[in-house]
């Protein structure tokens, strides 16, 4: 499964790409201004950072209640999962992709059930190669 970063944070893509774990990005305008990013010049200079760190998909929101408009702005550049347990249900039904935050990355990273697998296995594979 596939891990997209939502935020619009230049150094948590930075950090999660570091990581390993940055396949794509989700964000959007309420993110962005989050960040204090404001302007069509600098949104669109702030898209082009992210393309440059992004090596995978980037999706943003798009702007529009109009059917062609909406197909307009999609063609210029998903949920968002909040918690541990979200990104667990995804693998579960075989998603391919889950957007959520860092910190809810970071956070199933050192899920207590995957620590605890990881020492069983470190322990097993310890004694069948000692």
């Amino acid at each position: 499964m596939k891990f997209f970063t939502d935020t619009a944070n230049l150094k948590q893509f930075r950090e999660a790409n570091d990581m390993g774990v940055l396949d794509g990005v989700t964000t959007n305008l309420s993110l962005m201004t989050k960040e204090g990013i404001k302007g069509k010049g600098a949104i669109h200079c702030h898209y082009v950072e992210i393309y440059r760190i992004v090596e995978g998909d980037v999706s943003t929101e798009v702007i529009a209640t109009e059917y062609k408009e909406m197909i307009a702005g999609g063609e210029m550049l998903a949920a968002s999962n909040r918690h541990t347990q979200h990104i667990i249900q995804c693998m579960e039904s075989d998603a391919e992709v889950t957007t959520c935050p860092l910190s809810t990355i970071n956070r199933f990273l050192k899920y207590p059930l995957m620590n605890s697998g990881l020492v069983t296995f470190l322990t097993d594979y310890r004694k069948v190669n000692s």
